[in-house]
């Protein structure tokens, strides 16, 4: 059986976009066979997420209080749906299918991409800087970096 792994990240979210996902993921789980009693429980994160909506319609306004208040309830909803997201990786089977069925995202399961083609256009020129060199190479498919070492020439 392979190992599924629930995204329980929500930090790279705008902050109107936590708030859909949190409603697309209690919408999802609400009345879900596949997980019948989620920790912590979809009024826990009901409560969570109003709590962050209210303190998001009054941070339009400004001011410290308003943004900490935001902020503050931000991480609550984001630790919530984090321990939920653990909740639905531990209950899933396994089951991408069903792990999606809870409006979680799931990583993508790596793969070997197998022996790489050999670095074509390879060039090394003088720097802008003294004693510094520009190195630049074709891209090759399936790495998104290349790393050189160079020997200390000082």
């Amino acid at each position: 059986m392979s190992t599924v792994k629930v995204i329980i990240s929500f930090s790279r979210l705008r902050d109107d976009d936590i708030d859909t996902k949190s409603q697309a993921i209690i919408d999802s789980l609400t009345g879900n066979a596949d997980f019948p009693n989620p920790i912590p429980t979809l009024a826990e994160i009901t409560a969570s997420r109003n709590a962050y909506v209210e303190a998001l319609s009054a941070n339009e306004l400004g001011g410290k209080q308003a943004t900490l208040r935001k902020n503050l309830a931000r991480k609550d909803l984001e630790k919530q749906l984090g321990l939920l997201g653990l909740y639905v990786q531990a209950n899933c089977n396994g089951s991408e299918l069903i792990a999606l069925g809870s409006g979680f995202e799931i990583q993508k399961s790596r793969t070997p991409i197998g022996i790489l083609a050999k670095p074509s256009n390879f060039k090394v020129e003088n720097g802008p800087l003294a004693a510094s060199l520009y190195a630049s190479v074709d891209k090759i498919e399936g790495r998104s970096r290349i790393f050189l070492r160079l020997p200390k020439l000082l």
